[in-house]
């Protein structure tokens, strides 16, 4: 008789018996506890020998080997498992030709190999890539922000009103821009003016007006258009409403207001933003619809690529992007060209001032620089994808380490897919 103590007053419960079934109830409280019901083992299915033969026979069909080659009948055995039978006709094959065989293709494995060999193939791609680089004397650097360079030409020399160029901070944007101007042969001050700080929606107003003539440069304005007001300015700014004119116009009672109420723009403006806000959405959708709107983005490749045409045109030791191309993973937050550019102080300083670690300092320093910028989720995805191991498995092993489900996997994963520019 097994004895059973009441969890909710403590007192001992009675065992009852009805026919087959078996159960405990408490006399103090009430309490009933019944045994719970053993989950039943579906036992998997044994083929029989026809459906045995009518596989061997699909296999032997996909192999190319001859149907009589074989005496199916007299070779399968009912009473052994499709595995052993299929050893047994194995073994008879080699007696005919040792390279024939019945044994099914391991997908799994074949998914493993096929990796392996695409991502070998790649890195030795890229490798080269970046060796003809190096030996190349002239840097190519111009090629990467061309479409860039020619949109900032358009704009100024052109007939459209604005540009809108977006994309993730540390790329090249305002240097570009700023570059093109310059080659252009635009001043800053008589040609063109630069804003980057924060502005109100009266002080773009009064500057729009001040600047009239000219082209408008506003850098990282992101807060700008969170405001409705702003965004109205810039589309009127940007967009002829009024007889072929950019007419804006501004009614409020402060005295902060040094343009008229109402005036004529013809200037140019370029925005330059790490990305487009999403509040005011619709609104925001219908500024981009009046200019050029442009996204500078470059994968993992181009990146790397780019710093070492950067590295010939800044003096930069090729040892510093070689360090950076070491170290590399796609969880890092800032891989951008600013990161190159303070490794490169890194070593200079410790160029210039040697310490006891004989001159790996920079590398350190560098090195705990990159770490404590890396996401360590997506860097779990990343050692995944790079593995050997299938998806089926990656997601597994994804889902049980971090408790994360696998919807959160391939959101991670179509991060790493967007830098690299590929399926990973």
């Amino acid at each position: 008789m097994v004895k059973l103590i009441c969890q909710k007053c403590g007192n001992e419960m009675r065992e009852i018996h009805e026919g087959s079934k078996v159960y405990w109830v408490c006399d103090k409280c009430g309490n009933v506890v019944k045994p719970k019901k053993k989950k039943s083992r579906k036992k998997e299915r044994k083929l029989t020998k026809e459906e045995q033969i009518e596989r061997f026979r699909k296999l032997a069909r996909e192999k190319g080997i001859p149907a009589d080659l074989i005496d199916f009948e007299s070779i399968v055995d009912e009473t052994l498992t499709y595995e052993e039978n299929l050893r047994r006709i194995n073994e008879e094959l080699k007696k005919h030709n040792p390279e024939l065989s019945l044994e099914e293709v391991d997908m799994e494995q074949m998914e493993r190999d096929f990796r392996e060999h695409y991502r070998k193939m790649i890195i030795e791609e890229f490798n080269k890539d970046i060796e003809e680089i190096k030996k190349r004397k002239t840097p190519e650097l111009e090629k990467y922000f061309f479409t860039l360079k020619e949109l900032v030409k358009i704009t100024v020399k052109g007939d459209v009103s604005g540009l809108i160029v977006h994309g993730e901070g540390g790329l090249g944007k305002t240097y570009t821009v700023l570059q093109t101007l310059a080659e252009l042969g635009m001043k800053f001050g008589s040609d063109y003016v630069y804003l980057s700080t924060h502005i109100t929606p009266l002080e773009l107003y009064n500057l729009l007006y001040k600047y009239n003539d000219r082209v408008v440069v506003i850098d990282d304005v992101e807060k700008l258009l969170q405001y409705e007001k702003t965004i109205g300015i810039l589309k009127s700014a940007l967009w002829s409403s009024v007889n072929g004119k950019r007419v804006i116009t501004y009614y409020t009672t402060s005295n902060k207001l040094e343009a008229p109420e109402e005036f004529v723009f013809e200037g140019k403006i370029i925005l330059i933003l790490n990305k487009i806000p999403k509040k005011n959405k619709e609104i925001i959708d219908s500024l981009l619809s009046r200019v050029f709107s442009y996204r500078l983005k470059f994968t993992y490749e181009e990146r790397m690529k780019i710093m070492y045409e950067m590295a010939k045109v800044f003096n930069i030791p090729f040892k510093i992007v070689d360090f950076l191309k070491e170290k590399f993973t796609p969880a890092l937050q800032d891989f951008n060209f600013r990161t190159l550019m303070k490794l490169n102080l890194i070593y200079k300083y410790y160029q210039a001032n040697p310490s006891q670690l004989n001159g790996s300092s920079w590398k350190v320093i560098g090195e705990k620089l990159l770490e404590q910028n890396t996401n360590p989720i997506l860097q779990k995805v990343w050692e995944l994808v790079n593995s050997s191991k299938t998806v089926k498995e990656q997601v597994k092993e994804f889902t049980r380490e971090t408790g994360m489900s696998r919807r959160t996997y391939f959101r991670y994963k179509a991060k790493l897919e967007e830098m690299f520019g590929k399926p990973l």
